[in-house]
């Protein structure tokens, strides 16, 4: 059983990495210049794909490790998804900040990845 808790992460952990780094660059290239309605579709697409990946992930994770601080670090994560949508949403200076914001969630996904493929599986 525990084999497959490693393949679901090891699965979820690597794709949601790949598409928070597409999301970050499609989102790099969209604040920086005047971009058709496609890359901004695009941006979005991979931004809620890496959002269910992490959610995924943080539900195998807390059904196999159902500790308070668990489920706490899960939705601290959760909440930076929740501010970066909020943010760009509200328009308020989303061109300056929300490559910050973008960069916030891409380390997100590299403490994932430390934590839960080399860590767990050295």
């Amino acid at each position: 059983m525990l084999d497959t808790y490693f393949i679901l992460t090891i699965i979820f952990a690597s794709t949601g990495f790949v598409i928070s780094i597409v999301s970050l660059l499609g989102g790099q290239q969209f604040t920086k210049s005047d971009a058709p309605r496609r890359q901004s579709k695009v941006h979005r697409v991979t931004g809620y794909l890496s959002l269910v990946f992490y959610c995924a992930i943080a539900s195998v994770s807390i059904i196999y490790n159902p500790k308070v601080w668990v489920i706490i670090l899960w939705l601290l994560g959760l909440l930076f998804y929740y501010i970066k949508i909020r943010f760009v949403r509200s328009k308020k200076g989303y061109r300056k900040y929300s490559s910050r914001l973008g960069l916030i969630l891409f380390f997100n996904w590299i403490v994932i990845i430390v934590v839960y493929v080399v860590l767990f599986n050295s």
